[in-house]
């Protein structure tokens, strides 16, 4: 009887170190797919860390009020409110949680691989001139008006999109600089108060072989869904353009309307 319980004993140890060690070589398979395909879409390049720039602006001292109306002598750089709830959308990502169908019993080993493995990431405010390009592959959010990496990048033509303001209307406007509708105006037909437009654009620098992806709206909700859109959408984007440029328009509802509109998008224009 010794004997038989001994057997069995040995074939759930067995099974055990079986499926563990199966298990955590598929984890680590799924890992090692994940974060290629998130190295190459986002030209992540060791050892330079990752930055990805938000708008900015600068407060000066005593134009700031507290809570109670006081006015404070708080001064320095700020990111915009909309832009700051990009983060950790943005931060989703990037960390071992994006990683799908991980069973919790190798979730911390996964972690601990994911973190020793990827670049450091850092979410840096805007400065306020940039006279030559960041030397590694870069993420933007926000457009020219507070974002001076996106400007200078958008000065260059080197995306599908420009990103400008009409003097002559006072509008923003986003047109096309490439191809057989180059010129076009992307939402010029839609109503500005209803309507909100933004867009995804990912290229090449060609002095710096970086990789360069712009987020950005017209207004708050096209900007938050420019980063909703990629959260969701870049293992998609992947298969479908690779490390390829490519640019996506879209529409949503203005944040007047409906502060959540920008989880509701229709695209406008896909350019690769």
């Amino acid at each position: 009887m010794s004997d038989f319980w001994l057997g069995v004993a040995s074939n759930v140890v067995a099974n055990a170190v079986f499926w563990f060690v199966g298990g955590a070589i598929v984890c680590s398979l799924l890992q090692i797919g994940h974060r290629r395909a998130m190295r190459r879409f986002f030209g992540m390049r060791a050892p330079h860390e990752y930055v990805i720039y938000m708008s900015s602006y600068q407060i000066e001292k005593g134009t700031i009020k507290d809570r109670n109306g006081v006015a404070r002598g708080h001064e320095g750089r700020a990111i915009p409110e909309y832009e700051f709830q990009t983060i950790p959308t943005l931060n989703s990502i990037l960390s071992a949680s994006s990683i799908r169908n991980v069973p919790d019993i190798f979730r911390g080993l996964v972690d601990s691989f994911w973190t020793q493995s990827m670049p450091p990431i850092r979410f840096e405010p805007s400065p306020n001139v940039i006279q030559n390009p960041p030397p590694s592959s870069i993420l933007c959010v926000g457009g020219p008006k507070f974002n001076a990496v996106a400007q200078y990048y958008l000065d260059t033509h080197r995306g599908f999109f420009n990103h400008y303001k009409d003097d002559s209307i006072g509008r923003w406007r986003i047109a096309i600089n490439h191809g057989s509708k180059t010129n076009n105006l992307i939402g010029a037909n839609l109503a500005k108060e209803e309507v909100d437009v933004g867009y995804i654009q990912r290229f090449t620098d060609t002095e710096t072989d970086a990789t360069i992806i712009l987020l950005a709206g017209l207004g708050v909700n096209g900007t938050r869904a420019a980063a909703c859109h990629l959260a969701k959408n870049w293992r998609h984007l992947y298969r479908e353009f690779g490390t390829k440029n490519f640019a996506i328009a879209f529409r949503c509802p203005d944040v007047k309307q409906d502060p959540l509109g920008y989880e509701r998008i229709s695209i406008l224009e896909k350019l690769a």
